[in-house]
């Protein structure tokens, strides 16, 4: 038997002893079952929207290929290595200006690695 039904049980036998306490609880607590039950529902679409979250985050990891020292998602990129072993962010690196080509080619936005 469900919380609802046991509620009416006690709201009936309330009703046929007259006793207006117990049915003002019974009303109260009836209420509060609504309130869980919104709550609930509500929690069950975050957690619809967070799995999907993850799984998209998941498939666009799984994506990447490790290129001449760079990930790429098929020509798309370069990304920061550093970035994504650690934090599994897609980070794209730009290119370095000429000047600082001892420096590295391409140089991350984010953690600032150097790549050749």
């Amino acid at each position: 038997m469900d919380a609802i039904s046991l509620i009416e049980r006690i709201a009936s036998l309330a009703k046929t002893i007259n006793n207006i306490e117990v049915i003002e609880l019974t009303n109260e607590l009836r209420l509060e079952i609504a309130t869980i039950k919104g709550t609930l529902a509500d929690t069950v679409i975050e957690n619809q929207r967070l799995k999907a979250q993850l799984q998209k985050a998941a498939t666009s990891v799984s994506e990447m290929t490790f290129r001449d020292g760079l990930y790429w998602k098929g020509d798309d990129g370069p990304f920061c290595t550093a970035c994504h072993d650690t934090k599994k962010a897609s980070i794209r690196v730009t290119l370095m200006p000429f000047v600082f080509a001892q420096m590295g080619k391409y140089s991350c936005p984010v953690c600032s690695a150097h790549y050749c």
